[in-house]
């Protein structure tokens, strides 16, 4: 979709490479959690809840916004897109860090801010909250019937 023209798929991926390393330059530039989560975080951990984060950004990118905005070791997992490993709405990773932290998808739940991260729920067996503040609309969020929408991050505790 960057592109103006269709690309064939040796090109694609060379285009994609040639991005990782660009990306990772810039992942920063404007990076940050949202106010309150950190809070809310901090009181999940405090009830001995593992923390995953599971994204499509590229891995390096992905592991090292998350460290640079929360610290590293803060989350028990965090995974990214990697090469061979399909991508969200797709559960592989989801399982995966599921797997690292000794979860069931029973006893999981997925939080996301839009309707890939409701599918990627879904499609792993896991409760959905959709997250009205972040990338989507809470329209966009509801038209993929997660369990429940929270406006504000102040709630995240409050469903636990």
């Amino acid at each position: 979709r960057a592109f103006n023209e269709t690309l064939d798929e040796k090109t694609l991926n060379e285009r994609y490479e040639e991005f990782k390393p660009l990306y990772d330059k810039i992942k920063l530039d404007h990076a940050h959690a949202y106010d309150g989560i950190k809070e809310q975080l901090d009181i999940l951990k405090g009830m001995g809840i593992k923390l995953c984060v599971v994204t499509n950004k590229p891995n390096v990118a992905a592991v090292g916004m998350v460290e640079h905005i929360f610290g590293k070791n803060y989350f028990d997992c965090i995974i990214g897109c990697i090469d061979g490993i399909p991508t969200k709405p797709d559960p592989t990773s989801t399982f995966n860090a599921l797997k690292k932290v000794g979860c069931k998808p029973s006893e999981a739940i997925f939080f996301g801010d839009s309707e890939v991260d409701m599918r990627t729920a879904k499609n792993a067996g896991i409760e959905a909250v959709g997250c009205s503040w972040g990338f989507r609309s809470f329209e966009i969020l509801f038209a993929e019937h997660p369990s429940v929408i929270i406006d504000e991050p102040k709630y995240i505790s409050k469903l636990f």
